[in-house]
């Protein structure tokens, strides 16, 4: 997930949204930001996978 946003910032790979090529503005302001939570979510289930006992509540 965040190394999408890297090769874009280091302009790596084309920017394509939808199948269209757009600005990497226009890429960073709309796409990366989702892409960013979508991430940051699936480390915290990661986390929660890997730490926690079974029948544990964590609050």
């Amino acid at each position: 997930m965040y190394l999408s946003i890297l090769l874009v910032l280091l302009k790596i790979e084309p920017v394509v949204m939808s199948g269209e090529q757009v600005t990497r503005t226009e890429l960073l302001h709309i796409a990366e930001p989702l892409v960013a939570a979508i991430g940051i979510l699936m480390a915290l289930i990661c986390y929660a996978f890997a730490f926690c006992k079974p029948g544990r509540v964590m609050l």
